[in-house]
């Protein structure tokens, strides 16, 4: 029987196949047995009522949740990937990696519909909403800004 598998989006450096091998499998290399075996699916896609943020001093963003009724809640979309084939070490090497300034959460995202022959989203048209985990900013909020 199969190990069961997560989903996760990822909006910032975890968007990059080689980043996210690297964190999971401790390499980006095709020859690492890991590697080979354990591939993840990866679609582009879409969060709403959240922000990305810059976080100050650092190379990497944070999403905060948009309350739906507030100011900017009809334009509070984030884009990144929704990724599937995650084992639970997974997610505990990507707990680690996110560390205490982030907490994981389940959230709904809308996959983006691929519309060209590269199988890539073109950032339009919004397809089927998904469940996955993803990593919101709880750290002080003066940290993080747009």
């Amino acid at each position: 029987m199969a190990a069961p598998t997560h989903s996760a989006f990822f909006y910032g450096t975890l968007m990059a196949p080689q980043v996210l091998h690297r964190v999971c499998h401790g390499s980006t290399s095709p020859s690492n047995p890991i590697y080979a075996a354990h591939q993840f699916k990866i679609t582009p896609a879409i969060l709403h009522n959240y922000i990305r943020h810059r976080v100050r001093h650092a190379d990497y963003p944070a999403i905060l949740r948009v309350p739906p009724t507030g100011p900017e809640s009809n334009q509070a979309t984030v884009r990144g990937t929704y990724v599937t084939g995650l084992t639970a070490t997974d997610l505990w090497r990507l707990d680690i990696f996110e560390g205490s300034e982030y907490r994981r959460e389940r959230v709904r995202v809308r996959v983006l519909a691929q519309t060209n022959l590269t199988g890539s989203g073109d950032g339009g048209e919004e397809g089927e909403e998904v469940e996955a985990e993803t990593y919101v900013w709880i750290a002080r909020s003066s940290s993080a800004r747009r």
